[in-house]
């Protein structure tokens, strides 16, 4: 049993010494932001990453803890439904700090909502915002079927039922909603640029994008509203 005994404790010495021979620290990120064509890009590989099942998971370390607790500095704004199977970060193949998130029943925008983003663009300095609605909304399922909801829930559907882009595409039923959705992203886009004086104003001068996106929920998927679905 010696030998056995002694080659045991030398496989835990060699699993203690490589355990402590850590790759060297990531570099640092570039502080100087990145532009909209840059940043999309980046989400869009990211997203590739994810739904072929090889994620990165990066910036998700000791080291970007450290790097991240005084200042951030994202890539980009997501703004995004509240829905538990549509998160950003996980299909986008992000970690802390690369997105500054947004997220509301059915992604709707309010003041609340466009100033956060207005901060964003402002004191971040991030050139893209990207709105992504997704498959089977909850939110729009409900405005589709004409149901009534207690408390603020209605509220949200009423918003929803009050927005131009939504009233133009016209009834539909539950399982047939993805020109809602479309529609919905779209309006958001449209709020931006034009109830934000500074959202329009910084996409005239510093180049900010405001693009939108819709996630399919069976294969993780964000599609580009300006691509065929």
């Amino acid at each position: 049993m010696q030998p056995y005994s002694g080659y045991i404790k030398l496989i835990l010495i060699l699993l203690f010494f490589s355990a402590g021979v850590l790759p060297a620290q990531p570099p640092k990120k570039s502080l100087q932001p990145l532009n909209g064509s840059t940043a999309f890009q980046q989400l869009m590989a990211g997203n590739n990453r994810y739904v072929h099942m090889h994620p990165l998971h990066p910036d998700q370390n000791r080291h970007r803890f450290e790097e991240t607790a005084v200042n951030q500095h994202p890539i980009a704004v997501v703004v995004c439904c509240s829905d538990s199977r549509v998160a950003p970060e996980l299909f986008f193949d992000q970690g802390i700090g690369d997105l500054f998130v947004i997220r509301t029943a059915g992604n709707v925008l309010g003041n609340f909502e466009i100033g956060s983003i207005e901060y964003a663009v402002e004191h971040l300095n991030v050139h893209l915002i990207m709105i992504v609605g997704h498959e089977h909304c909850g939110a729009i399922q409900a405005l589709a079927d004409h149901s009534k909801n207690e408390g603020f829930l209605q509220v949200i559907i009423d918003s929803l039922a009050k927005e131009p882009e939504i009233a133009k595409v016209g009834e539909m039923d539950q399982l047939h909603t993805l020109p809602l959705i479309k529609a919905n992203v779209m309006h958001g886009i449209h709020q931006l640029l034009t109830q934000s004086t500074y959202i329009q104003q910084a996409v005239k001068d510093k180049g900010v994008q405001v693009i939108g996106g819709i996630y399919q929920l069976n294969n993780g998927k964000v599609i580009p509203l300006n691509s065929s679905y």
